[in-house]
């Protein structure tokens, strides 16, 4: 049985479910090293910023016990030897040939002509649609590519094989879990990127919770619509420093650092502010929108 779970079983079987904020804190960190669980703890560090009701210990408990819990080496792997020459190691001339293509270009200008939620959500905050529309061109290709990894088992897998990042892990994990309890939903059946990432927009749990906007006024924050998706981009842009109304989109412009934010990668930051000028250039342009 996983560690964590007969670390709950064994609070449990000691006094029925105590309070988690301190009983089960302590029987979970020498139940694991270096204190990895402490997220999943109920009351966390941070508590104030996350939304929802207590999860119940039993509640926890169960998820670890399910049989589809497992580890993921592949997870382990792309996160303890990245491969070279990727991401920020990459030249940024090589990343913008991959990245800032016609075929993203073309599908960017498609995607503003027939989802008025890029502008309804730039609107609302008061930026600029063209962000948007890269951020989710870069992000998943418009929604083509949103990932088939467990993201469960995605965190299980950084919690406990990727040393470096394994309170990180845990402390997703516990978005997850609680995100998926408020809602009533299978957490077991999230599915996302190799690193966590779920939705249009590839948010992890944690900005899930916190700038997770619900765009379509029906109760949930599913970032697999695109009103949804739309509303808590352009939510979280806003909220990490996009000023309202700027039309800077220079390089480390204040633009520039809100969708740096987003992702903390120079390239990435600068591939959005390419993409968004050809997108909305070819918006406006007589050129034909390919399908």
């Amino acid at each position: 049985m996983d560690p964590l779970a007969l670390a709950f079983s064994a609070a449990l079987a000691a006094g029925g479910a105590p309070p988690a904020s301190r009983s089960l804190k302590g029987v979970v960190q020498e139940a694991l090293p270096a204190g990895a669980y402490t997220y999943l703890l109920i009351k966390t560090p941070d508590g104030a910023k996350w939304a929802g009701t207590e999860v119940p210990a039993s509640y926890i408990e169960a998820l670890f016990a399910d049989p589809r819990v497992a580890v993921d080496q592949r997870v382990a792997d792309r996160f303890n030897n990245p491969p070279p020459g990727q991401g920020e190691a990459m030249p940024w001339e090589e990343y913008r040939r991959r990245i800032v293509s016609e075929e993203r270009i073309a599908a960017g200008a498609r995607f503003l002509g027939e989802q008025p939620s890029a502008a309804a959500a730039a609107a609302r905050h008061q930026m600029d649609r063209g962000i948007l529309a890269a951020i989710a061109g870069i992000e998943t290709f418009y929604g083509r590519n949103t990932g088939s990894y467990s993201v469960f088992n995605v965190y299980y897998t950084i919690a406990h094989r990727v040393p470096k990042r394994q309170e990180w892990g845990a402390k997703e994990l516990a978005a997850l879990v609680r995100i998926h309890y408020n809602d009533g939903t299978d957490p077991h059946l999230a599915r996302g990127s190799w690193a966590g990432a779920m939705g249009f927009v590839q948010f992890i749990p944690s900005s899930l919770l916190s700038y997770g906007v619900d765009g379509d006024g029906d109760g949930d924050r599913d970032l697999y619509t695109w009103p949804d998706a739309m509303y808590s981009a352009a939510n979280y842009l806003r909220r990490n420093g996009y000023p309202a109304g700027a039309t800077d989109f220079s390089h480390k412009g204040p633009i520039y650092w809100s969708i740096y934010a987003y992702n903390h990668s120079d390239n990435y930051a600068r591939a959005v502010l390419e993409l968004r000028a050809a997108i909305l250039a070819r918006v406006t342009s007589k050129r034909p929108v390919a399908r």
